[in-house]
């Protein structure tokens, strides 16, 4: 179970925002809280993630999380939490997908540096669905690979990223494309197909970026 508690929060804030969730859940701890933004959404208290990141630590000593993250965090958000911290950053959620292989670090929110400072890196948006263009789901070409496999376009698009050891989680409230989205373990995309699906560009499925200039 994860969660995740607002951005821009100082240390008091934080412990609040963290037994707020807890209660709205019902529960006593959970498996991962994610600080949700490097700031508050309309990009004020950034000087506050590293106090934030230590209440995040204290509710690990409490028992109230299991494991700690971030969500939309560039490296230069992440430096200062990792000189201090005492408790892993186990994971840093951000957009990524088909389409971005090629991506900037300001798209990826800097994918190489999570990766050598052993920070999980997840997709909270493998099938780009709030993008202008559902390429992804409904394109011919993951919708051709698809085909070669007896899968969707989606379920290459999830594979992609599957097979690069990335974890993502795609968002429906459709049943079937939930069963269909836990359905991609069972075949495995050729090396030919990957690399297609690397090079694959599209303006409008790039990534957003914009994470990297919160101060």
């Amino acid at each position: 179970i994860t969660s995740k508690i607002p951005g821009g929060l100082d240390s008091d804030q934080t412990s609040r925002a963290v037994a707020q969730s807890l209660e709205q859940l019902g529960l006593s701890s959970v498996d991962l809280m994610l600080i949700h933004f490097p700031a508050a959404w309309n990009g004020t208290g950034g000087q506050n993630r590293v106090q934030a990141w230590q209440a995040l630590e204290k509710a690990v000593q409490d028992g109230q999380a299991r494991a700690i993250g971030t969500s939309h965090f560039c490296p230069e958000h992440l430096k200062g939490i990792l000189e201090v911290s005492s408790v892993p950053v186990a994971l840093n959620q951000v957009e990524y997908h088909v389409g971005m292989w090629g991506s900037g670090s300001n798209y990826t929110d800097g994918k190489q540096f999570d990766a050598s400072h052993s920070i999980t890196y997840e997709s909270f948006m493998p099938l780009c669905g709030q993008c202008d263009d559902p390429e992804l789901i409904t394109g011919t070409l993951t919708n051709g690979i698809g085909r070669k496999y007896n899968k969707t376009g989606a379920q290459a698009a999830l594979r992609w990223l599957v097979q690069q050891g990335i974890p993502a989680i795609p968002r429906s409230s459709n049943v079937e494309h939930l069963q269909q989205n836990l359905d991609i373990f069972d075949f495995v995309l050729s090396p030919e197909d990957m690399d297609t699906l690397n090079r694959f560009t599209n303006s409008k499925i790039r990534g957003e970026g914009g994470d990297c200039q919160i101060q």
